[in-house]
């Protein structure tokens, strides 16, 4: 852990100290912003969120284009979307999902 990383990580520390000592800051949106951006300035808290979010989508990603679709079509039933729109966004779903399909495929032929 270099220096510039442990100063970081001090400052985060800090950060929380303020939010527990004093808990009225908890409600401000500022607070979380700043604690936010010093988290990220910490290199393990950006090693661990990428490995999450990389674990998480893992065998998901299917299954999330099929719930984007689902709500494009409920935001142009509804009206929030003209036709035009929802064709166009179909379109880019659609590739990404015959990606993603693909992707899975082609990692479980590997196994």
């Amino acid at each position: 852990m270099g220096l510039v990383n442990l100063n970081n990580l001090r400052k985060l520390w800090n950060h929380i100290s303020n939010g527990i000592k004093s808990p009225s800051l908890l409600s401000e949106s500022k607070y979380w912003k700043e604690l936010f951006v010093k988290a990220w300035d910490v290199e393990e808290v950006r090693i661990i969120v990428r490995r999450d979010i990389v674990s998480f989508f893992k065998g998901r990603k299917t299954y999330l284009m099929a719930v984007a679709i689902g709500a494009l079509g409920a935001a142009q039933a509804l009206g929030f979307i003209t036709q035009e729109q929802f064709q166009t966004l179909i379109v880019m779903l659609g590739g990404a999902t015959v990606a993603t399909m693909r992707a899975a495929i082609t990692t479980e032929t590997k196994k």
